[in-house]
């Protein structure tokens, strides 16, 4: 495991999120939301319509048959990371948080976001992100198991659009990123634990 990838992944990732968290308690998470969601034009539309799939789910099914193909060994690091984050959103959206709403439910005037024709918008669940929660995992996974220094900024980069797709989208506000990326450190941490733990020490 490249322990120092995922230490320097999560420590910019971490940053963000303070920054998110403080901009948020300043001015209110309705109003940094108003401040970075706006209309890109159909060019933007298109790409944050389509970058917000690397955040889905599904994505797990793909990551499963690249580690049982080419990192065997690390099964129980990326089932753990993916059981995880899972337990940790849902618990938000559906006790802690429950019926959290939505920028298309908090905010009256729909004026005053942008929105992308054809996208369904929710009204509940907003915290944390799902997406964003499952996007960081899949980068911080990536910084573990691959030795590639380029890994840990273009990886941050790709990670923050998906992320922002959600914002852009009128799908999150940016502290339910903020806690999207906070369960996905937690649930990376907890998951190399187990894997130390339990595997490689055999």
């Amino acid at each position: 495991m490249n322990v120092k990838a995922v230490n320097q992944a999560t420590q910019i990732s971490f940053l963000l999120v303070l920054i998110i968290a403080t901009f948020s308690a300043l001015l209110g998470y309705i109003k940094v939301f108003l401040l970075i969601n706006f209309d890109g034009g159909t060019l933007l539309d298109f790409f944050f319509n389509y970058i917000t799939y690397l955040g889905d789910g599904l994505i797990w099914a793909l990551i499963a048959i690249l580690i049982v193909v080419f990192r065997r060994k690390y099964w129980l690091l990326a089932l753990a990371l993916a059981i995880f984050s899972t337990i940790i959103t849902q618990l938000f959206k559906l006790y802690i948080l429950k019926d959290q709403l939505r920028p298309n439910s908090a905010i009256a005037d729909k004026s005053l976001f942008h929105t992308i024709k054809g996208v369904y918008l929710n009204d509940v669940g907003s915290f944390p992100s799902g997406h964003t929660a499952t996007a960081f995992c899949f980068y911080f996974l990536a910084c573990c198991l691959l030795n590639k220094k380029w890994i840990v900024p273009i990886g941050f980069i790709v990670t923050c659009l998906v992320a922002y797709s959600r914002v852009y989208q009128a799908q999150h506000f940016p502290i339910d990123v903020a806690g999207g990326i906070t369960t996905a450190i937690i649930s990376m941490y907890g998951a190399m634990f187990l894997q130390k733990k339990l595997l490689l020490k055999k």
